[in-house]
Order: structure tokens, then C-alpha cells, then sequence
């Protein structure tokens, strides 16, 4: 195989193939998933109801479960077993229980259709939705001084620059979020600007951050 000058951009696959060994017009089981581009919160929030983190659909993300439930209307080889609207996705399962005279995909571009209509109307109605905070690269302040602070209950973190979009703790640190014993410390909102901390900065943050590590768990906090 001939090799490409190196003036080519390597391939950045869509991540939409379709599998080469499957019929999309057969009988079968299937869940899809539907992303908001680029990734706003436009269908639910997630919140605390009973203590515990529940998704809370907007107008939006009703409408759209509405259309799900609405597919076999107008294609009655399908069923509809069970949906979900994530703050940016939505997921649902589906039966495929008579053969489709178009591909599935093919077949689901009427729904596809009518949610863009739903968000166009709501837009028009002034029910738009903010974007997500811009917002990280994580790496650990190295100033000469300790930049992480650890307490029985609780987790202080300090980061050499802001937080990038759509960021979130991973693992342990999730449950640590979950529960409300994460805070995590930047200099600046976001990750956008090319720029370095400086040691005063760090040094700022390291006092701030050793002040907060002494307070009581229950100690209210506010940001000014």
C-alpha cells in the first residue's frame, strides 16, 4: 500500500459506521442514543430528589420522549421498550419486530426531523438553554509547597489552570463530588488562555486552599 505524503491529516474516523455484517431491515433489539451538538444540557438537569441525583427533563427533553413514544405510529414494526433523557443525550430501546422496507436509520429520519423542529420552536419561544461553563487540563500545582490537602471527610485538589468544558471528577473523586466532599481549586475559569500560573498565584491559591482544609465540614462556604 502506497504510503501518504506528509502533508496528509491523518483520518479521524465519524464514529457512525454501520456494522458491514448486519441487516438494518431485520428483526432486532436495539438501543440508540441521540446527542445534542455541541453537547449542551438541552433535555434534562440533574438534581437531588429524596437525597438522591435524579434527572429532571426540561421542556425539550419532554417533547423529545414524547417523539420516541410517537415512532410506531408511524412505523408499527416497532416497539418502544424504555427511554431516558440525559442533560446532553438521550437513550432508548427499540424492537425491530417485523422487517423494515428501509435500513432503521433510514426509517427514524422522520424523528430525527421532528425533534430539530421541537428545539427550533422552543428557540423561537425563548426557552433557548445556556451553553456549559468553558472550562481543564488536570495537573497539580509544583511551587515548592504541598498542593493537594487531604482531611478525613474531605478533598481539596488545586489546579495549575482552569477547568476545560464538560470536565468532571473520575472515579474515587466522583464519589467524593457525589457526596459533597470535592473541591477542587483553579486560578482562573477556564482553560483558554495561553498562560502559566505564576508563583504568586499558586502561592495565593496554596493559602486559600490551607485555610479551607481547617474549617469545620460544616462551615458555610460562599463565593464572592
Amino acid at each position: 500500500m502506497e504510503e501518504r505524503p506528509s502533508y496528509y491529516l491523518p483520518v479521524k474516523h465519524s464514529n457512525r459506521r454501520r456494522a458491514a455484517w448486519h441487516d438494518y431491515c431485520s428483526k432486532s433489539l436495539y438501543m440508540l442514543t441521540y446527542t445534542c451538538l455541541p453537547h449542551r444540557p438541552l433535555l434534562s438537569h440533574i438534581k437531588l430528589v429524596n437525597g438522591k441525583p435524579c434527572a429532571v427533563n426540561t421542556p425539550l427533553g419532554n417533547i423529545i420522549l414524547q417523539e420516541i413514544e410517537n415512532i410506531p405510529r408511524f412505523h408499527p414494526q416497532i416497539d418502544i421498550y424504555t427511554k431516558i433523557a440525559m442533560p446532553d443525550h438521550i437513550h432508548f430501546i427499540l424492537y425491530v419486530k417485523e422487517r423494515l422496507k428501509h435500513p432503521l436509520g433510514m426509517e427514524l429520519a422522520g424523528f430525527s426531523k421532528a425533534c430539530n423542529n421541537a428545539y427550533r420552536k422552543l428557540r423561537a419561544a425563548g426557552h433557548d438553554h445556556k451553553l456549559c461553563p468553558p472550562g481543564n487540563n488536570r495537573r497539580n500545582i509544583t511551587d515548592g509547597t504541598d498542593s493537594q490537602l487531604n482531611a478525613a471527610t474531605a478533598d481539596l485538589q488545586l489546579f495549575h489552570e482552569g477547568f476545560k468544558e464538560r470536565f468532571k471528577p473520575c472515579g474515587k473523586e466522583f464519589d467524593l463530588c457525589c457526596s459533597g466532599r470535592l473541591l477542587l481549586l483553579a486560578p482562573w475559569p477556564d482553560n483558554l488562555r495561553r498562560a502559566v500560573v505564576t508563583r504568586a498565584e499558586a502561592m495565593a491559591m496554596n493559602a486559600l486552599a490551607s485555610k479551607i482544609a481547617v474549617l469545620e465540614y460544616s462551615c458555610p462556604m460562599s463565593l464572592l
